[in-house]
């Protein structure tokens, strides 16, 4: 089972990237030890068929913060999340799900506002919920929102998994 955290704080600010598709990537993983200062080269395959992928099986959950520092970029958050929606529903079998963190001490640390769906209207929903309130020097529940998404979102096993933290 592979799970990938995708840190978007850069969309969360307003930069854009073009969208990545490709239909396989060898190799797809690649890990190694090196000693303190030394470097390696991997060479990876990138192809891309025409069109975009249409085989793909992956369950994607858009993570936020909301708490009352996110007041003056929530709304460009929200946009990223919608756009980047838009762009995943082309790519065959994906599920979406919305979920949000704020301060431990909030009348709630973390909470799902949508539950992993197909259903793109109900993703958008779910976006439209966050709110940037509360918050202050209490400890955010950012750890505990993605350990709360890793463990008991119903993600599909055959799937791979990506979370997408604001």
């Amino acid at each position: 089972m592979r799970f990938f955290l995708a840190c978007a704080i850069v969309l969360a600010v307003g930069t854009t990237a073009p969208p990545l598709r490709a239909d396989t990537i060898d190799p797809e993983v690649f890990e190694t030890d090196l000693p303190l200062e030394e470097k390696t080269v991997v060479r990876k395959t990138v192809t891309v068929k025409a069109g975009p992928p249409v085989a793909a099986t992956v369950d994607v959950v858009f993570l936020s913060d909301t708490t009352g520092s996110m007041g003056s970029v929530i709304g460009q958050v929200q946009r990223n999340a919608a756009r980047i929606l838009s762009e995943l529903t082309s790519l065959g079998d994906v599920r979406y799900g919305v979920a949000e963190y704020r301060d431990h001490t909030e009348s709630y640390a973390y909470r799902v506002n949508t539950p992993l769906t197909q259903d793109a209207a109900a993703v958008t929903r779910g976006l439209r919920q966050w709110s940037a309130r509360g918050g202050g020097d209490n400890p955010e529940a950012h750890l505990y929102g993605i350990n709360e998404d890793a463990t008991k979102l119903n993600w599909r096993a055959p799937a791979v998994r990506v979370l997408l933290w604001f």
